[in-house]
C-alpha cells in the first residue's frame, strides 16, 4: 500500500500571475496525494496546512514552492527560526521576527535526502540547506516542529514561458514536473520498506 501524502503549493504572487508550484500541482494526480493550495499569507498559510494534515491519517507532507532565480529543484534539508521576507504577503503583511520564540535555530527535515538525491538520479534536482526567508521557510518549519511525520519543502524555478527577464533562470514546465512526479513516486513506495 502506497503511502498517503499531502501535497501543498501556493497561488500566485507578486508580478507573476502564476507560480510555478501551482502549474506543476496541476499535473499530479495520485490515488495515494491529496493536494491543497496556500494563500501566499502568514496569518493564514500554516493553519489550512496542519488543519488539512490533522484531518486525514497521512503518512508524509511534500510542500512546493517557488524559487525565482534558481536553476535547480531545491529538497530544502531545514528551516530557519526566522521570519525575515523582502516583501508583504498577499495580505500585506510583513512579520521580522522568530517564528517560534526559544526554538531552535535550525529543524531538520526526517528525509534522508542523500539516500533520496541518489534515488532520483537527476541533473535537475539538488539538496539545498536555504529554505529563504518567506512563507515557504516559515510553513516548512512549523510543519517541522508540529507534524509527527516526516516533512520535505521542495523548491521549484520559475518555468520557462512564466517570466520575460532573461537573466532570471527558468526550468522547463515539462521537467519540473516529470521530477516531482519522480519525487512522489519514490516517497510513496509501501509503508513496508520503513
Amino acid at each position: 500500500m502506497k503511502k498517503k501524502i499531502l501535497l501543498s503549493y501556493f497561488a500566485p504572487f507578486g508580478s507573476l500571475g502564476t507560480n510555478s508550484s501551482e502549474e506543476v500541482a496541476k499535473a499530479i494526480e495520485a490515488e495515494n496525494v491529496d493536494k491543497i493550495r496556500l494563500e501566499v499569507k502568514y496569518q493564514k498559510d500554516f493553519k489550512t496546512l496542519r488543519n488539512a494534515f490533522f484531518a486525514s491519517n497521512y503518512d508524509l507532507v511534500i510542500m512546493l514552492g517557488q524559487a525565482r532565480g534558481r536553476d535547480k529543484i531545491s529538497l530544502e534539508k531545514r528551516a530557519t527560526n526566522l521570519n525575515n521576507p523582502k516583501a508583504k504577503d498577499n495580505d500585506n503583511f510583513f512579520p521580522n521576527e522568530e517564528i517560534m520564540e526559544d526554538g531552535d535555530h535550525y529543524l531538520y527535515t526526517k528525509i534522508d535526502l542523500d539516500d533520496l538525491i541518489a534515488k532520483i538520479n537527476s541533473e535537475f534536482v539538488l539538496i539545498s540547506k536555504n529554505a529563504g526567508s518567506f512563507l515557504c521557510n516559515f510553513v516548512y518549519y512549523q510543519a517541522l516542529f508540529e507534524f509527527d511525520k516526516p516533512s520535505l519543502f521542495v523548491h521549484l524555478p520559475t518555468f520557462d514561458t512564466q517570466g520575460d527577464d532573461e537573466r532570471i533562470p527558468t526550468m522547463k514546465l515539462e521537467d519540473e514536473i516529470k521530477e516531482i512526479r519522480k519525487i512522489i513516486d519514490i516517497l510513496s513506495e509501501d509503508r513496508a520498506n520503513d
